[in-house]
């Protein structure tokens, strides 16, 4: 068994076995002056970095950790509200301009066993791809799948709320199958197993997450994918390197050689945000949702802008007129709310069953206290 190590640590493995106080054995029963490698390396992983602590993946579990408290502490993070305060994905306020939800919401999650779940995830994946990629890499790797990850729920789950760190979880779980792919001649049986093993846990997380209708299937999807072609790009690539009787695997890349790959991947982002923006179903959903949070805020006069925006891309558009018809009250006009609670009633129909009950009930509401 090879001893694999980066190039900056390179550990030779003699090409026979010793004899049990270490020294080489011969015919003739002389024994070798030759210096040999200590035992406790020869014990080692044969994958690069095992016996280094895994800092990056601390951090990230501690930030998780800390985030969620902070949540918990302004209310229940099940809670779709809070977590949108927190900083969770929500199509229409990030098609309003608030791109930056694309990060923070790989550090929230809903609830404490989706915080316990995804952090299992983490610890366990995380260390074995930091393990093999280094910490640089490693950070590399979570946040840019993180990011393509909610990317992809982006442009499929329109107006879901989104939280959680399992797209860059599966990033790294993509990325550790391209190391794999990437050195499966250099680490041979082994490599070629553990190749085998992590894709098919892959296969069975994400056919599992199909059946789950909480689950954000698109933002595995996209983690995943993207974390295997990040890893190809980046992935320490091993080759054997031989000095007479001794042998080692050496990294014969570097980083430094693989700038390129965060442009590409800063294009590949703007790209996917640009075209998930632009099939956005309804260009008054986003002006809509920036009132309510205005409104909620106590901010009338951005509230009143932006439901006066969504009402004039789009006449019909229900939920704008009931949250200005709240603004108007709150100004004391009342028969301006009035006319806009008639207009909610009517565009909402059978499709929008809350914002019709809501207008009809504080409708009745104003009639009583004429």
């Amino acid at each position: 068994m090879f001893e694999v190590r980066r190039a900056e640590d390179i550990h030779f493995v003699p090409a026979v076995p010793l004899d049990h106080e270490g020294a080489e054995p011969n015919p003739q029963g002389v024994r070798s002056t030759e210096p040999t490698p200590p035992k406790r390396a020869q014990r080692r992983s044969t994958f690069p970095g095992w016996r280094d602590s895994p800092l990056a993946t601390w951090a990230l579990l501690a930030v998780n950790v800390v985030v969620w408290l902070a949540a918990s502490a302004a209310g229940d993070t099940r809670d779709p509200q809070n977590l949108i305060d927190f900083g969770a994905m929500f199509g229409p306020l990030i098609v309003g301009g608030e791109y930056w939800r694309l990060f923070t919401a790989m550090f929230l999650h809903a609830g404490l066993a989706h915080l316990v779940m995804n952090g299992l995830g983490l610890f366990i994946v995380g260390r074995l791809v930091e393990s093999s990629f280094g910490h640089v890499r490693f950070l590399i790797i979570y946040l840019l799948a993180g990011l393509f990850g909610s990317v992809a729920s982006f442009g499929f789950n329109t107006v879901a709320v989104g939280a959680g760190a399992s797209g860059a979880i599966f990033g790294t779980l993509g990325a550790l199958a391209a190391f794999f792919a990437v050195n499966r001649d250099s680490f041979g049986k082994e490599g070629r197993q553990s190749l085998v093993g992590v894709l098919m846990v892959a296969g069975l997380v994400l056919a599992s997450g199909i059946q789950t209708e909480e689950v954000d299937n698109w933002a595995h999807f996209g983690g995943l994918v993207s974390g295997f072609f990040i890893g190809l790009a980046i992935s320490p690539r091993y080759g054997l390197v031989e000095f007479g009787a001794q042998r080692a695997l050496v990294d014969s890349t570097s980083l430094a050689r693989r700038w390129w790959v965060m442009p590409v991947a800063a294009v590949l982002l703007f790209l996917g945000t640009w075209a998930a923006a632009a099939r956005f179903p309804e260009p008054a959903i986003p002006h809509t949702a920036l009132a309510e949070s205005y409104y909620r805020d106590g901010d009338n006069a951005q509230a009143l802008a932006e439901a006066d925006e969504a009402i004039s891309l789009e006449r019909t558009a229900a939920r704008a007129y009931y949250i200005r018809a709240l603004i108007r009250l709150d100004q004391g006009n009342v028969s301006a709310a009035v006319s806009d609670l008639t207009d909610a009633i009517r565009y909402s129909g059978f499709n929008d069953g809350s914002t019709r009950s809501e207008a009809i009930r504080l409708l009745v509401s104003i009639a009583a206290r004429r």
